[in-house]
């Protein structure tokens, strides 16, 4: 089943004057590219319930009394993180090179490394985070210093997923982008005068059910043989 939403399709989607700077930070980052994306409640933050204990239907004898059913909920909050800088240049630099030209050209470097920040976080902050929380992980037995980890994820709706503020994506735009004093020539910092624009933007990952991820860690490369046995033992 092909997902639907994902950051990328979303993002062109809802801001295609903004589509170089979607390619840049999505280019080189498959795992953000391809996370399906849902609007938080909130903007910045978002609620949603999660299922702590089910009592399903079962097989009675005829005329005899039915089972009580049900589904106990409670209420989760995922607050949504703020990534974003800002660029600056100085007055000679913007004369030489053009203020627009020097952003247009800059730009898209800076946001593939942003991507990369953002998926390294998303991949040991979020992911390998709720799998080691929920004991969803296996060792390979490597050694130190040399280890990896493998992690399998299986997206869902409302379970498994990313987030974004709706307002954002409302207004066209994935990217918020202002010049800094109206783009007025101003104190850049330590004396210098010059150009400065921010850039940010929401992003959040709602993770509700540890059956939908698992992972091995410590796979050590150099000796996956070694790696191989110790973890057939553990399964």
């Amino acid at each position: 089943m092909s997902l639907k939403d994902t950051f990328r399709e979303l993002a062109i989607k809802n801001a295609p004057k903004q589509t170089e700077l979607v390619d840049g930070i999505t280019e080189r980052n498959p795992i953000l590219a391809g996370l399906p994306m849902e609007p938080s409640s909130g903007g910045a933050w978002h609620v949603y319930e999660k299922v702590t204990d089910i009592t399903g239907a079962g097989l009675v004898d005829m005329d005899s009394a039915l089972p009580t059913i049900s589904a106990n909920t409670d209420l989760d909050k995922v607050n949504l993180s703020l990534f974003g800088g800002t660029i600056k240049i100085g007055e000679d630099k913007a004369s030489q090179l053009g203020l627009e030209a020097y952003i247009a050209k800059q730009m898209p470097k800076i946001l593939t490394k942003t991507g990369n920040n953002i998926e390294k976080s998303m991949f040991y902050n979020n992911f390998r985070s709720f799998a080691f929380d929920n004991k969803k992980l296996v060792s390979a037995g490597g050694s130190v210093n040399t280890n990896y980890t493998m992690l399998c994820v299986t997206y869902r709706p409302g379970e498994m997923t990313g987030l974004y503020s709706e307002s954002d994506f409302g207004r066209g735009e994935v990217f918020d982008m202002k010049w800094l004093n109206n783009g007025a020539l101003h104190d850049i910092g330590s004396g210098v005068n010059g150009y400065a624009m921010r850039i940010k933007s929401y992003f959040g990952i709602q993770m509700a059910n540890p059956k939908l991820i698992a992972g091995i860690v410590n796979n050590d490369i150099a000796n996956d043989a070694t790696g191989s046995q110790h973890l057939q033992q553990k399964l």
